[in-house]
């Protein structure tokens, strides 16, 4: 049986994740996240179909709990003792976002770079034979100023934003601590992730969706031309649990491949409402955002030579699911 640590397991990514990994008999997980139940579940209402399987997280005890919790902060814990005790460290917990880096360079330097580097650190004072494996969830905002698409990973590293540096940053460390101390790591960059579960996500189709239920409106920032690569979420727990028995010396990039415009997510955002609702859903228009990349797409042949998972172009039908997901739990939305 192996032992799968997920930091930031009550998020979005994470509580999809746990969702699938508890069907699994040879997995025993463990979530670590400031963020309380409650909280959790006021995102991410499927969390309440696995709860009674959760516990407090306890060494002694932990073969006799399907899912063990930490409720604390990654750098309040002993995770000298938590890598010893585990196969597989699925980190998760990050600041997410470019503007909220943008605002507070020094909050996103602490829960991205300084938060990882204590995961390295405790990693690697594990004797070499009990060395657990490390996921890393980074990002292609690394490769935000670069202009040649799709983008790849030969290209070199240009942030635009302090968490494109700081996931960077930690890239870089990955990197130095698998060739330095033997590290088993795997880099995930991940493109624009969506679907259930994301009612508390800023991202570009929450934000919409959520927007259209409130306000029926939808912003749009700049002229809505820019475009990207998105992801739906069952996609991505493929992925993770498909890289948790891989250790690779360079990033992967996880994404479709397949480039959208932010005009085009906007359409059908309003038409997967229309078929609920007729009231009118507005776009508005506001200024581009700084850090914000006119154009963002990445090749997925690495993923596919690898023999990953083949990531699905965002649909009508993925939105319409995830549309379902936040109309079934709008009253968490107007509460």
């Amino acid at each position: 049986m192996r032992k799968v640590l997920v930091t930031g397991g009550l998020g979005f990514i994470g509580s999809n994740l746990i969702s699938t990994l508890h069907k699994y008999s040879d997995y025993r997980v463990t979530i670590l996240d400031r963020v309380s139940l409650s909280e959790a579940i006021a995102c991410n209402p499927s969390i309440n179909k696995w709860l009674h399987l959760i516990g407090e997280y306890d060494e002694e005890a932990n073969s006799k709990l399907p899912i063990g919790l930490i409720s604390q902060d990654l750098r309040s814990v002993d995770l000298d003792h938590l890598a010893l005790d585990h196969d597989v460290i699925i980190h998760l917990a990050a600041n997410t976002g470019v503007q909220p880096s943008i605002n507070n360079p020094l909050m996103d330097f602490e829960e991205n770079i300084a938060a990882t580097f204590s995961i390295l650190e405790a990693i690697r004072k594990c004797p070499r034979d009990c060395q657990p494996s490390f996921v890393f969830s980074s990002s292609v905002a690394p490769l935000a100023g670069n202009t040649q698409f799709p983008l790849s990973e030969k290209l070199a590293i240009r942030p635009l934003s302090p968490y494109g540096a700081s996931k960077a940053s930690c890239e870089a460390y990955i990197q130095a601590y698998i060739s330095s101390f033997s590290l088993k790591a795997t880099i995930l960059r991940f493109s624009n992730i969506y679907g259930p579960g994301s009612l508390g996500k800023s991202s570009v189709v929450a934000r919409m969706i959520r927007d259209s239920i409130l306000k029926s409106e939808i912003t749009i920032f700049g002229s809505g031309n820019q475009v990207r690569d998105f992801v739906f979420i069952d996609d991505l727990v493929n992925v993770l649990i498909w890289a948790m028995n891989r250790s690779l010396p360079h990033p992967v990039h996880i994404c479709s491949g397949v480039p959208t415009k932010i005009l085009d997510i906007a359409s059908m955002v309003i038409s997967a409402i229309g078929q609920y609702s007729k009231t009118d859903i507005l776009c508005v228009h506001q200024d581009a955002l700084v850090g914000d990349a006119e154009t963002n797409y990445s090749s997925p042949q690495t993923l596919l030579d690898l023999g990953g998972v083949k990531i699905r172009p965002v649909s009508s039908r993925l939105i319409e699911d995830t549309v379902d997901f936040f109309l079934e739990n709008q009253n968490l939305l107007l509460g």
